[in-house]
């Protein structure tokens, strides 16, 4: 096993390297003067609104859209056609894509020859044609090609799980679900329902899939339980769409996969994450346009409970406090959340609000 000082200096040569292709790759774009954008965020979701928020723009332009990965590669495929999305050599693999491009965006101009559009909480919040002309350009596009092998009723699920400790508050480890027994009672209970699921995650989700697998071969006697690769081996951006459009809806934790159920006006529930300064209005925007529900875990400190944000986790990483508890949506107040929401049954659903 290789210690962890080890570890660190293999990732930082890594950085390093693709530090550099990328540098190399703005310079031969600038030397044959074409010109680019992309969203400073690099993840799925915000790639893929990013790119509808500015689409008038980047098309008007006639400007290509840069890649780092196939992370936002599809769905700039989906927008703007092959010929207008162009990607670095080599792009950055999707296991270590996110951790090289936190590194990169902390220098002080990352970007120094990209055209950067707005993009933020405003212009979504603001984005007046959000709620209808992204299901119309969707439907648009892939009607001709629109063919999903699932007949029945299905919920599909994304779970974040990254270890077992619910204290953990360094990175993605906040919105992820620490206790994974809930979620096997959740899958059991829509499969008695004689609801068939689909799971979003793929084998680089490393430990959730694995439990996913599990549960699976534990409980699944009727084969309700797909995995996306199952239904779509290439799950490209209009496979998402598809596969979303004719689904009940999403579940599951707080990330890039829930946003297309989100904008195609599926029934979206997200649990166990935290609320950030910066998505408060894009929350409320979601929750009163579409059919966006939202339950954050709580944190204890000093007797007192609290929602979980971004304020009180910077509070306690600044003065070095540990004896706090964090507190994640128990499996009751997970069920009556899904009864109310997919289900239309009344939710005794009072969980403390601060």
């Amino acid at each position: 096993m290789l210690n962890e000082n080890y570890k660190k200096k293999i990732l930082w040569y890594i950085f390093i390297f693709y530090k550099a292709l990328i540098y190399i790759n703005f310079f031969v774009l600038k030397f044959f003067n074409i010109k680019f954008t992309h969203n400073k965020s690099m993840g799925f979701g915000d790639g893929a609104l990013y790119f509808f928020i500015n689409y008038r723009k980047i098309k008007n332009k006639k400007i290509k859209t840069l890649n780092f990965s196939n992370i936002t590669l599809k769905s700039s495929k989906f927008y703007f056609g092959n010929d207008n999305s162009i990607s670095i050599l080599p792009k950055i693999p999707k296991r270590i894509y996110y951790q090289v491009m936190s590194n990169f965006l902390k220098n002080p101009n990352p970007f120094p020859y990209s055209i950067i559009f707005d993009y933020g909480p405003k212009q979504i919040v603001n984005c007046k044609n959000l709620k209808y002309s992204f299901r119309r350009l969707v439907n648009c596009k892939i009607l001709k090609n629109h063919n999903n092998k699932l007949k029945q009723n299905y919920i599909c699920i994304h779970i974040k799980h990254y270890n077992n400790n619910r204290n953990e508050i360094s990175g993605a480890s906040l919105r992820q679900v620490s206790n994974f027994d809930k979620i096997e009672i959740l899958i059991s209970y829509l499969l008695k329902k004689k609801i068939a699921i689909v799971i979003l995650n793929s084998e680089e989700d490393r430990k959730a899939y694995k439990k996913f697998k599990n549960i699976k071969t534990k409980i699944d006697k009727d084969n309700l339980i797909y995995f996306v690769k199952d239904i779509f081996p290439s799950f490209s951006f209009e496979s998402q769409c598809a596969l979303a459009i004719d689904s009940i809806g999403y579940v599951g934790t707080d990330g890039g996969p829930s946003l297309l159920y989100t904008l195609l006006r599926k029934k979206t529930y997200v649990f166990d994450t935290f609320k950030r300064s910066k998505h408060l209005t894009i929350h409320k925007n979601y929750k009163a346009k579409f059919n966006f529900y939202v339950d954050y875990k709580f944190i204890t400190y000093n007797g007192r409970k609290f929602t979980l944000s971004d304020k009180l986790i910077n509070f306690m990483i600044n003065r070095n406090i540990e004896d706090f508890e964090i507190e994640d949506i128990n499996y009751s107040e997970l069920e009556n959340r899904m009864e109310n929401i997919f289900f239309n049954k009344t939710s005794n659903h009072t969980r403390y609000k601060k």
